[in-house]
């Protein structure tokens, strides 16, 4: 839900959990965003002289730039991008959130990946076997006597337990 434009924070009613997942989202856009960024053997000099060159030239005129400049990494790009998500204004409620991924695409593409892989649905119908074979437990012939609205708050509880669990 967090990557749901239309929902975003909103959808969370303790922000411990928010913050985990941010965290999680976060972790996930580190390993993305390392994994696309080229690699430092890929970028090796073609002519050596002039890198000796440009390495005294860094390093005599080197103090100058490291006060203004502040070190980028993956984790501070991902915390940013995030950050760039979560502060645009939550999109309305009848939206698509495809749509909008599709039209921010090229501003925050690491996060489009994702929002695709998450927001998608699922190929399986296990979740819902999943659903319906908790239910067969919860509702047998010794207990149904269960008044429907019992029942759904069972299956509620039994589906979501792992929630509280971390």
């Amino acid at each position: 839900t967090l990557l749901d434009s239309r929902m975003k924070e909103r959808a969370f009613l303790d922000s411990m959990n928010a913050e985990r997942a941010k965290a999680g989202l976060i972790d996930e856009l580190d390993r993305r965003m390392s994994q696309n960024s080229p690699s430092s053997e890929a970028r090796l000099p073609e002519h050596p002289e002039a890198s000796i060159e440009a390495t005294q030239e860094r390093r005599i005129l080197g103090f100058l730039d490291k006060r203004d400049r502040e070190p980028v990494t993956p984790t501070s790009n991902s915390e940013r991008l995030l950050r760039q998500y979560l502060e645009m204004l939550p999109q309305g409620i009848n939206t698509n959130p495809l749509e909008f991924w599709r039209s921010n695409k090229s501003t925050m593409t690491p996060l489009c990946e994702m929002a695709l892989k998450y927001l998608c649905v699922p190929a399986t119908s296990v979740p819902a076997e999943r659903v319906f074979s908790a239910a067969g437990q919860i509702v047998s012939d010794r207990r149904s006597r269960l008044k429907g609205k019992n029942v759904d708050m069972l299956i509620f509880l039994h589906q979501n337990c792992w929630l509280s669990q971390n």
